[in-house]
């Protein structure tokens, strides 16, 4: 079963948008199974995110994305560097994984230059501890220096296509800039 149908399944059935991102991901991981990174097909872009053999097909191109994402610390290099996500899309959206990533001498994780050196679920500030972000609203994520420069943070999220807390679909992803310090 591929990711829409069984996401359709999933809110068909009620549940909320986390348990039918969870299941995504499962699936994703039964059905892409290899240590190399897999290369975009047409009209395809995929990431490893979520775990070492879990790949997801993003919704659009980064830059086609209306969340936006600018760094938020004085300094690059404290710790923790904080991001400030903004949610620039008519509908509330679900923020489900951060990838913290350094320029790489070869190909990177995704075969796009850069290599993940950590991807979890979101980690939010004291000021902001949310996963949901409402329409036109601001929020943080903090996350640790790489120890390594260049680098940047990729986010993925859903949107919550009725504002219900049940029915975030697509992966959408935004990237920060890249940062050299």
């Amino acid at each position: 079963m591929t990711i829409a149908p069984l996401l359709v399944l999933a809110f068909g059935l009620g549940r909320d948008c986390r348990a039918a991102e969870i299941d995504a991901r499962s699936e994703v991981t039964k059905t892409v199974r290899n240590d190399v990174p897999t290369k975009p097909t047409a009209g395809t872009y995929h990431v490893r995110a979520g775990g070492a053999h879990n790949y997801v097909a993003l919704t659009n191109a980064p830059a086609s994305n209306r969340v936006g994402i600018a760094f938020g610390s004085q300094r690059a290099s404290a710790d923790p560097a904080v991001f400030r996500l903004t949610n620039r899309e008519p509908h509330k959206v679900l923020v489900w994984n951060v990838r913290v990533q350094v320029k790489s001498r070869d190909g990177g994780t995704d075969g796009q230059g850069w290599d993940t050196v950590y991807d979890d679920y979101p980690v939010g500030t004291a000021n902001y501890n949310s996963s949901y972000y409402e329409p036109g609203q601001q929020g943080e994520l903090s996350v640790n220096h790489p120890g390594a420069t260049p680098w940047r943070v990729c986010v993925l999220y859903s949107i919550d296509w009725t504002d219900s807390g049940k029915t975030c679909s697509g992966n959408y992803e935004v990237i920060s800039q890249e940062r050299k310090e």
